[in-house]
């Protein structure tokens, strides 16, 4: 798998977000990646609670070299907490089912995501 061996690239995105109303958006990017021959792609609507967390529903594919994927997840994210020796932490995290369509096999994965901000 491509995913197994070592490589060096470079990516390319393109992201954008379209507010419907007060508490609804929906969110949409891609990405190329060199080296890995990647592309990528998802789509996010989003529903914002009154204490900024927002709830959504993920769909996303990806291609490689020797694989095709596509996912559907549920997510909660834009929750933040400002830690004083480290800066500003935001996480999300989703849940979800993936398909390898060369392959056939399928099955459940989640993800915790983490960024930083100084």
């Amino acid at each position: 798998s491509s995913l197994t061996r070592g490589r060096v690239g470079a990516s390319a995105a393109l992201a954008g977000s379209y507010g419907i109303d007060q508490n609804w958006r929906i969110s949409a990017s891609a990405r190329y990646v060199t080296g890995f021959n990647e592309v990528w792609a998802q789509v996010k609507p989003e529903f914002q609670m009154n204490n900024g967390l927002r709830l959504g529903i993920t769909a996303s594919g990806s291609v490689g070299d020797d694989y095709e994927i596509v996912r559907s997840s549920l997510t909660a994210g834009n929750y933040s907490h400002d830690f004083r020796w480290l800066g500003e932490v935001y996480f999300s995290a989703e849940a979800g089912f993936e398909y390898n369509i060369d392959t056939g096999d399928s099955g459940p994965f989640g993800g915790l995501h983490i960024g930083f901000r100084y």
